[in-house]
């Protein structure tokens, strides 16, 4: 039987699925038969466990990319996922569940919620990319599934991604030019021109591409001063040391110390979502925090006691390009779904399977605020009192850097920075 492979990407904050589909015009738009209906959080059981389980997700991703800087978004990842998920059955199934932290129509609701939850922060991702930050925080997430003009998708797999996802639906020739051209237009247009193309090339094996974009912008809510921003001397992973340009700034801060691990949250203005920087113990990489670690680290900075430290921080200005390739990390954590058969519920005419994953990303980190955009596709073929003196607190080596939505904590971005000049 002719294989076919289903391909999986992940751009800035864009993730796509391609399949092949018959009988349908290019560029003809699909659609579900039942509406979107978002979910209350406060309904969602299962939504705890899955923001857990995109922590775990985001370290694992890290710890299996290839070194140096890598932006990766366990939440562009986990909707991407979570959307084949929809269609996968057998063992494949049952991995997505381990690594999503939920099943079935829990998971669908759960996912469902934390969309539901960002999207009063939602707008223009093209704000991203102007020269001055937009006055509100804008988080923009946005998904789209691409069938191939001769693929035969279930209308049933239809259905759960429009009425669980909202998802955008659309018919073209993966196989064609005209093809990638869909696919790069919405990665422009969602990642607001941070991301320039689909990482997804032209086959006519190709049958269903999935893409998720997430977009954020935000300012500090406490911006440093640029005229105290200095070079400091940076370890870098291989020992080089290397001038970087760093932020300084006191100001009274939750802090965490776990097993030497360091973290310091900083707010973004209007405090629906935070950033935190985590700095290893000399001489520790990075992706080597465990999610029990993280864990504790995250409680301990939402500083529930009230009790803040006075802090001197010294935190490298950051402007990050980077390319994840998820292969690794599925074939580690979900190597069913790269086998034939483990989509049946998509497609019932030939076995799918997922032959590539991965995210592009960027982060940039200055006086004033951060942006972030994570495009992921995924195709197939065929405290105490504070103390007298201030905590200083210098990123001066390889850190990791956590972007959270504050009411859910579900981790929008994580991005391990080894060399802050990209």
């Amino acid at each position: 039987m002719k294989r076919t492979t289903i391909r999986l990407l992940v751009l800035g904050a864009v993730s796509m699925l391609a399949l092949s589909a018959c009988g349908r015009a290019a560029g003809e738009d699909l659609t579900g038969a039942k509406p979107r209906t978002e979910v209350d959080p406060r309904s969602a059981t299962a939504l705890p466990a899955v923001v857990s389980a995109a922590d775990v997700m985001g370290l694992q991703i890290l710890r299996t990319a290839d070194p140096g800087n890598a932006v990766a978004s366990p939440a562009g990842a986990q909707v991407a996922l979570s959307m084949v998920g929809e269609g996968a059955a057998g063992a494949a199934a049952t991995q997505l569940d381990a690594l999503l932290g939920a099943s079935g129509q829990d998971r669908t609701d759960a996912v469902n919620a934390l969309l539901a939850d960002l999207q009063p922060l939602d707008g223009d991702p093209a704000l991203a990319a102007k020269d001055e930050l937009p006055e509100t925080t804008l988080v923009h997430l946005a998904n789209q599934v691409t069938v191939d003009d001769r693929a035969q998708i279930e209308q049933g797999y239809l259905d759960r991604l429009s009425a669980g996802y909202g998802v955008g639906l659309t018919s073209t020739d993966l196989g064609s030019e005209e093809g990638k051209e869909v696919l790069d237009a919405w990665v422009r247009r969602e990642s607001g021109g941070l991301v320039k193309e689909s990482a997804i090339e032209p086959d006519p094996e190709l049958r269903l591409v999935w893409q998720n974009a997430l977009v954020l912008a935000a300012r500090w809510e406490r911006p440093f001063q640029a005229e105290v921003t200095t070079d400091v001397d940076f370890t870098l992973g291989d020992g080089r040391v290397v001038p970087v340009k760093t932020m300084h700034q006191l100001a009274r801060r939750c802090v965490a110390e776990v097993d030497g691990w360091r973290a310091v949250r900083l707010p973004y203005q209007g405090g629906e979502v935070v950033a935190d920087f985590v700095l290893p113990p000399e001489g520790t990489a990075p992706e080597a925090l465990t999610p029990e670690q993280l864990a504790g680290i995250v409680a301990d900075l939402g500083c529930g006691d009230g009790a803040t430290t006075e802090v001197l921080l010294g935190l490298p200005r950051a402007d990050l390009t980077t390319a994840v390739d998820l292969e690794p990390f599925l074939s580690e954590a979900a190597p069913d779904l790269l086998a034939p058969g483990g989509l049946p519920q998509i497609s019932s005419a030939e076995p799918l399977f997922i032959s590539q994953a991965a995210q592009q990303g960027v982060l940039k980190v200055d006086e004033e605020g951060t942006v972030a955009a994570v495009v992921t596709e995924i195709w197939a073929e065929a405290g105490a009192a504070p103390p007298q003196d201030p905590l200083v607190l210098t990123f001066d080596r390889p850190y990791l850097v956590r972007l959270s939505a504050t009411s859910s904590g579900w981790p929008l971005v994580l991005a391990r920075v080894s060399d802050p000049r990209g």
